[in-house]
């Protein structure tokens, strides 16, 4: 099957299909698809596709921003790991490390906690 059918509107592309035509486009293609689906999933609301899109199209002052508006409320929707690790990927690209570096100690400590 091609495509999976997600919920009304949306779908899922077969895995080995994705990886056939991530694997076809340049670098610059695939920042432009990232960053087609990233706008697509601010309008769905789907915070953490959002992040991974925003992060793979080289948006990274946009994906902090997500990431410090949003952040708190993905880890507690079991995505902590995730978060910690985009914190990780983010922090020497962009401006608000202080601020992300806050998130990710709270994150863990909330885990912890849990």
């Amino acid at each position: 099957m091609l495509l999976t059918t997600e919920e009304e509107g949306t779908y899922t592309v077969n895995p080995s299909i994705r990886y056939v035509i991530h694997s076809r486009l340049d670098p610059q293609q695939s920042k432009e698809a990232h960053s087609l689906a990233a706008d697509y999933y601010l309008k769905s609301e789907d915070d953490f596709e959002r992040l991974h899109h925003l992060r793979e199209a080289g948006r990274y002052p946009e994906a902090a921003r997500l990431c410090l508006k949003k952040g708190e409320e993905l880890s507690k929707a079991g995505k902590s790991q995730e978060v910690l690790d985009y914190i990780e990927i983010l922090q020497p690209k962009v401006k608000y490390t202080e601020r992300l570096s806050q998130l990710s100690k709270s994150i863990v400590r909330k885990t912890r906690n849990a």
